[in-house]
């Protein structure tokens, strides 16, 4: 018995036709050995490249041990393509970055403090291009360890054309984030690195993720305490820092390369850049 509040008109109908809606949607379970913390399709469409994660106590060290596995799966086959694993003793790792069509992947983690970029190559099942020891390159120490609770690795990274890529840290006790753009592959002498300070912030503050825009030629990294700065990709030295709001920031994704849509709590919040101010601004 339905009553006129629940009632919706078509539905009757439709039922005569269930052949057309019954398949409109494909389910294949693939066993994973570890918990997921994030999945992201490949540009190409080929894979589904899934970061996972397991805490584990060793009984002999008396020690958790962190083990992550990037697992790649063929989207025709559902067979695993290739596996990357890294084991430390406090690892956070949760984004998975790409090129333009998905060729190159790149992964930003930490273990215990100490920062790394690791790239693979999509087209040879996962090979390791390069890995990258950022804490050495920017001389810090490991006292801005991850928060618990949380798999951000307070370091971001951004594809840019010409096989570039934009690599950004905070140091959450300095309150300090460093910046540089590298070069796959090239030698890391002659690099420059930026500072800028994010003031009114605690300790608890990180950045969620970063973006590359082909529009505006610029690099955003947006900070879970409401911060945005913004880096010139062609002039590195040039950036600003704003505050684009005072709610916590969460799961977003910059639609068209000009707006934000982002997670905050239970809401929804979208962001794009006034003509007239060049500042992030909130709009719905």
């Amino acid at each position: 018995m339905y009553s006129d509040e629940t009632h919706i008109d078509g539905i009757s109908q439709m039922q005569h036709h269930e052949d057309l809606f019954g398949n409109l949607t494909k389910r294949t379970f693939v066993d994973t050995d570890f918990d997921i913390v994030s999945v992201a399709i490949t540009y190409d469409s080929k894979y589904a490249v899934c970061i996972t994660a397991h805490d584990k106590f060793d009984k002999e060290s008396k020690e958790t041990v962190s083990k992550f596995k990037v697992v790649a799966v063929n989207l025709d086959t559902y067979k695993e393509y290739f596996t990357w694993e890294q084991s430390g003793k406090y690892i956070k790792m949760n984004q998975i970055e790409q090129n333009a069509n998905g060729s190159v992947i790149g992964l930003a983690y930490q273990d215990m403090g100490k920062y790394y970029v690791t790239i693979l190559d999509m087209e040879k099942e996962g090979e390791e291009i390069q890995t990258l020891n950022v804490s050495d390159l920017l001389k810090l120490g490991d006292d801005s360890k991850g928060i618990h609770g949380f798999w951000e690795p307070m370091i971001t990274i951004s594809f840019m054309p010409n096989n570039k890529i934009f690599i950004g840290v905070y140091h959450r006790m300095e309150m300090q984030q460093y910046h540089f753009i590298y070069e796959i592959n090239q030698s890391t002498e002659d690099l420059q690195f930026y500072m800028k300070e994010i003031e009114n912030c605690t300790t608890l503050n990180f950045p969620v993720k970063s973006f590359y825009s082909e529009v505006t030629k610029d690099i955003y990294v947006f900070y879970r305490q409401g911060q945005c700065i913004t880096v010139n990709s062609e002039n590195p030295e040039n950036y600003k820092i704003e505050n684009i709001t005072s709610a916590d920031l969460g799961n977003m994704y910059l639609v068209y390369d000009q707006a934000l849509v982002v997670r905050s709590s239970s809401s929804i919040l979208f962001f794009k850049i006034d003509e007239n101010t060049g500042l992030w601004t909130k709009y719905h």
